[in-house]
């Protein structure tokens, strides 16, 4: 809990050094170097059939992924059936 704004704004609760994140950046003399470096980083663009086949694969990914879900939430739930029948069938034993 902080009880001054400073404080909290100079102390976060995830410390990071500013030191060590500085050094780590990249530094450039020039514009023109910032931007080469920039479009180095940038990469290649897909064309219009490569984007719909990865979207394609990416949702095949997550149907797989929900249907493994489904199932393990179907097989959990019959657990829990058959762990409240066996609970109650003790109790209707003793009546």
């Amino acid at each position: 809990k902080y009880y001054d704004v400073k404080d909290a704004h100079t102390n976060s609760i995830i410390g990071l050094d500013q030191e060590k994140l500085f050094s780590e950046r990249p530094k450039f003399k020039t514009v023109d170097e910032y931007q080469r470096h920039r479009q180095q980083i940038k990469g290649t663009i897909l064309g219009e059939k490569e984007s719909l086949k990865k979207l394609e694969q990416e949702e095949m990914k997550q149907n797989m992924k929900a249907i493994d879900l489904s199932y393990k939430y179907m097989k959990e739930e019959e657990k829990m059936q058959s762990k409240r029948k066996e609970y109650v069938s003790k109790y209707l034993l003793l009546s």
